[in-house]
């Protein structure tokens, strides 16, 4: 009995594997084996090669095969010398030399010649060499040669050689080379061509962009930056630094207040811009942290300020600016009393003195 149901078995087994001639290929539907070419397809079919797997193929080790319609699984690598259609589950690497098509995984490694559509996910890293449509992870590294439409995270950088439409998310570092729609997030951002974007980091800079980047630093190439010298109603000369997009900018002041002893500050702020031919508007908010009595204080010491700046344009480097502010004063040192350019009622809760009134500042702009 139990030798005419393994016969039966062998029987079954050997007509599945049976190579079934469509094109050019030897059509597989089920490869089991401990590493290519130690496996079922050559054993049945020697010399039937280029295999075409339309169904499973399970490896212990090492899978190798030309095309997949299927799923694969292999304990350590598995190769396909053209395309892969389907599911492919590797432990270590995944070598697809033609296009992706459905879901590519691997323990630490995934490499595409051609383009993926669907879902990669590697745990090291993951390199295409063509267009990704769908959702691309990796722990540490995303590499793409050509266009991204979809959802792109990387633990450390992201690297797209084409344009990208979508979301892209990194750890440290993300750059395109070619136009971007989307919303992009990492510590360091750079984009060639930003047409409607959302930026968001701690640096980011941009050949062109259009949107909105939100960070410490943004800087881009063609739209315009400032240097300012200006002093305000509390005294304070400040040197100051505004660099962003065309539309929203960031800024960066030094400044100093000489009286009865000697104050500096740092000042950063966001705004944004109006522009015009002669008379252009910025809005912006900002906050000074005002160093006294020794080099840097490191108790709660700010001045808080929201204006609305005019510049209006005396030649195409220099402007006169004039801004209407409003301030607020908050220390845990003092109450402001010599800070504000008059008197006023100042306010103290849980030790933290408050203090406001109205300003301006008048300066330049190169």
């Amino acid at each position: 009995m139990n030798r005419s149901v393994g016969t039966i078995i062998v029987v079954l087994v050997a007509s599945l594997l049976a190579a079934a001639q469509t094109k050019d290929y030897s059509v597989v539907p089920l490869n089991i084996g401990v590493f290519s070419p130690a496996d079922a397809a050559h054993l049945y079919n020697p010399g039937g090669e280029p295999y075409h797997v339309m169904g499973v193929q399970i490896a212990a080790l090492y899978g190798e095969a030309h095309l997949l319609t299927g799923v694969d699984v292999s304990g350590l690598q598995s190769t396909w010398r053209e395309d892969a259609r389907g599911i492919t589950v590797c432990g270590l690497r995944s070598v697809v030399e033609g296009d992706v098509s459905g879901f590519q995984t691997a323990g630490l490694v995934n490499q595409t010649g051609g383009s993926v559509g669907g879902f990669q996910t590697g745990g090291i890293y993951n390199a295409a060499g063509g267009d990704v449509t769908g959702f691309q992870t990796g722990g540490v590294y995303n590499g793409v040669g050509g266009d991204v439409s979809g959802v792109q995270v990387g633990g450390v950088f992201n690297d797209v050689n084409g344009s990208f439409k979508g979301v892209q998310v990194g750890g440290f570092y993300n750059e395109i080379d070619g136009e971007f729609q989307g919303v992009q997030l990492g510590a360091v951002n750079r984009v060639a061509n930003a047409t409607a974007a959302v930026q968001v980091g701690v640096v980011n800079v941009n050949d062109e962009f259009d949107g909105l980047p939100v960070a410490v630093v943004t800087h881009v190439k063609d739209a315009p930056s400032h240097w300012e010298l200006s002093i305000d109603a509390s005294q304070f000369i400040d040197v100051a630094y505004r660099s962003g997009s065309k539309r929203v900018y960031n800024y960066f002041a030094l400044g100093v207040r000489a009286d009865s002893y000697f104050r500096w500050s740092f000042s950063y702020g966001l705004g944004y811009r109006f522009p015009g031919k002669k008379l252009s508007i910025d809005v912006g908010a900002r906050s000074r942290y005002v160093h006294e009595d020794r080099f840097f204080t490191t108790e709660l010491n700010l001045l808080h300020t929201v204006g609305v700046l005019f510049a209006y344009l005396l030649s195409p480097q220099l402007s006169v600016t004039f801004e209407p502010t409003i301030n607020l004063w908050q220390s845990v040192i003092h109450d402001g009393k010599d800070i504000a350019p008059y008197t006023g009622s100042p306010n103290s809760y849980d030790d933290v003195w408050t203090r406001s009134w109205f300003g301006a500042t008048l300066g330049v702009r190169y």
